[in-house]
């Protein structure tokens, strides 16, 4: 049975759900599953998104062809005074350690990312209708090479959830699993969205997952994982008025 709404509470009329809520539903039990479809239909908007800062520094940073760490290091020195500004609110502080944490990892993780060509996405997506589903794969970067006389494309999505200092191997897995989902939508996304006359190429199309200083490529398997992602729509869809 459906539960009733709160007044606070904003309940979407029509399926929608994040690219990363989707992947985690991929992997999510029986009852996850439930919980992730009344998160999204119950979703409210906060006054302020986590990383909503830090996100156009990475972006930045990647996109440098070059990769100077210097605006990485300025802004987490920004970071770092505004985490400790006892005048700012508790999400603010909050959200300022966290991204501090994102910049370093994304530090890190350049040996993984060096062969990558990034470039800026656009800011306004099209959702990616699955189903009955809109999804929305808000692509935070593009990438493209050349092959022949051909231009390849592809994208990457950040990640950005601090794993368990102490993940078991199952749940590496699970994220691996969830990785390789989020990776495919970021495939489709590029397909029906965003490619033009360029030809789409699933080993281009990645999830980021910062903190946990990870990159999932899109698998082989990446018509099969659609073919899944879109069974996920049917049933989300059809249960939305039901939770």
């Amino acid at each position: 049975m459906a539960r009733q709404p709160s007044d606070h509470m904003l309940v979407r009329s029509e399926p929608r759900i994040s690219a990363n809520e989707l992947a985690k539903y991929m992997v999510a039990s029986e009852t996850g599953k439930i919980g992730i479809i009344r998160k999204a239909k119950e979703s409210v908007t906060p006054p302020r998104t986590r990383y909503r800062d830090a996100r156009p520094v990475l972006r930045a940073y990647l996109s440098d062809l070059k990769r100077d760490p210097r605006s990485v290091y300025t802004a987490r020195a920004m970071f770092e005074q505004r985490s400790e500004d006892s005048a700012r609110s508790e999400f603010i502080r909050s959200d300022a350690l966290n991204s501090m944490d994102v910049l370093d990892s994304i530090l890190r993780m350049q040996n993984q990312l060096s062969g990558f060509a990034f470039e800026s996405a656009p800011q306004r997506q099209p959702f990616l209708e699955i189903a009955g589903v809109k999804v929305s794969v808000q692509l935070d970067l593009l990438l493209t090479r050349t092959r022949g006389s051909r231009e390849q494309i592809g994208g990457a999505l950040f990640r950005m959830t601090r794993p368990d200092e102490d993940e078991t191997e199952a749940a590496a897995a699970k994220r691996q699993d969830m990785g390789a989902y989020a990776a495919t939508l970021v495939h489709m996304q590029v397909s029906e969205n965003l490619a033009g006359n360029r030809d789409p190429y699933y080993r281009l199309c990645m999830s980021i997952d910062v903190q946990a200083e990870d990159v999932h490529i899109a698998p082989r398997t990446y018509v099969q994982r659609a073919s899944n992602l879109t069974n996920a729509c049917w049933f989300i869809s059809s249960m939305w008025g039901k939770v």
